[in-house]
């Protein structure tokens, strides 16, 4: 993808807290307002939708293996209940096996891709041999007709945004007040991508044109704290494995790998730390001086973990400049000063042609992203403000552009003293 003169852009209507918001990103995209008003929402949104595309087709067959083994569980488990198969050893010892993988690939992180034919296999086994429960059976034919019939890329594409949105959401896509039906479209220009319409947290339509795709990001990445730097800090959620599965790439590539301006900038920052990977031990390394101890990254301040997680994805390529970085609420781990070194390094980033979504509460760090996009001479074209904003007497937000007057933003952002004032 050639990022120059790249718009995208992201409209979204009564989706969770917003009412209606027409977001591009085309550089810096700053969303900024209080809490829950839906300013996270839309960074999610973006990550979902971007994955879902890069994702597509192949992650469906994975989606549909799993999906078709939760479906398998009880039916399979009702059938097998009844049987008294103890004289036959071969058969006992086939379900023992296919009963311990189907546990392992719902709960476990790997899963069997082939385990659906096995259990039918072995269900058509059993049946020949002996008298089975009819309701079981009826509902496992229901099951085995659904998985064998063909999808077309409008049912791919449904399952795999489906399995994005609702894992990065908790299956909370409608506004919890109003239930009103959402609607999802993220655009090139005048071209729509991709289009997904929502119902009672479920997805009603999705459309992906996929011969446009060469237009869109190829990767997303959501950061929204700095913990992930750590070793051992586990989540299933499909965001936070994805960075600690890019940590994980940095990590092996890092010695191989040779600083930029914005990274050596990152380690003056940090006091010429350094970072480093012990192989001895898988995991990452700091170093506060040349000749001073290495410490485990679980001991070093999270505003030290905040720019590290920068420093190693940029070091080692793992985000390049055809990659939407997307950081919520970076500020909350940053000193006001460390606010600042952080807006110009992410200036530096945009200038430099990377592209990076964010939501912000802190008038310190949003003056110092507009302060550095004038003194970098930043396109105003690349840079847009975005004020997320409650609707009186509803459940709803509006986020709307105020790039031409960011004051909004800070009326918006009362000071202590206004609060203060107000009690």
């Amino acid at each position: 993808m050639n990022t120059k003169g790249f718009k995208m852009s992201i409209e979204i209507k009564k989706f969770g807290k917003i009412k209606e918001a027409l977001i591009e990103t085309n550089g810096l995209t700053v969303i900024a307002g209080h809490n829950d008003t839906g300013k996270s929402t839309i960074g999610k949104l973006l990550y979902s939708i971007i994955k879902s595309q890069i994702s597509f087709p192949d992650l469906y067959d994975k989606l549909t293996n799993k999906k078709t083994l939760q479906e398998l569980l009880n039916p399979f488990f009702e059938l097998i209940s009844d049987l008294d198969i103890k004289e036959n050893n071969s058969l006992l010892e086939k379900l023992s096996a296919v009963r311990f993988n189907l546990y392992s690939s719902l709960y476990g992180n790997e899963v069997d891709d082939n385990l659906p034919n096995k259990i039918f296999n072995i269900i058509d086994e059993c049946k020949t041999k002996y008298t089975l429960k009819e309701s079981a059976i009826s509902t496992l034919a229901q099951i085995k007709k659904k998985y064998k019939q063909e999808a077309d890329d409008t049912q791919k594409f449904r399952l795999i945004v489906e399995y994005f949105l609702n894992d990065t959401f908790n299956n909370n896509l409608n506004n919890s007040v109003t239930k009103d039906p959402a609607e999802i479209s993220y655009n090139y220009k005048e071209i729509t991508i991709s289009n997904i319409k929502i119902e009672n947290d479920s997805i009603a339509s999705a459309f992906f044109a996929k011969n446009h795709r060469f237009i869109s990001y190829v990767d997303s990445v959501f950061i929204d704290s700095p913990m992930y730097l750590e070793k051992g800090h586990n989540s299933k959620t499909a965001y936070v494995a994805d960075l600690k599965n890019k940590i994980e790439q940095a990590q092996a590539k890092l010695s191989n790998s040779n600083d930029t301006n914005i990274t050596t900038t990152i380690l003056d920052i940090l006091d010429h730390a350094i970072f480093s990977y012990n192989e001895s031990f898988n995991e990452l390394e700091y170093t506060v001086q040349k000749d001073a101890k290495a410490l485990k990254i679980s001991n070093i301040a999270s505003g030290s973990k905040s720019f590290g997680i920068l420093y190693l994805l940029l070091k080692t390529e793992i985000i390049k400049k055809d990659t939407l970085i997307i950081l919520d609420e970076p500020e909350n781990h940053l000193h006001p000063e460390w606010q600042i070194l952080y807006a110009n390094i992410l200036v530096a980033l945009v200038s430099d042609g990377y592209h990076i979504l964010l939501s912000s509460h802190s008038p310190t760090f949003i003056q110092a992203l507009s302060y550095y996009t004038n003194q970098l001479n930043v396109e105003k074209s690349k840079v847009n403000f975005y004020l997320a904003k409650k609707i009186d007497n509803e459940n709803y937000s509006n986020i709307s552009n105020v790039s031409d007057d960011i004051d909004k933003i800070f009326n918006n952002l009362l000071s202590p003293n206004d609060i203060f004032y107000r009690w």
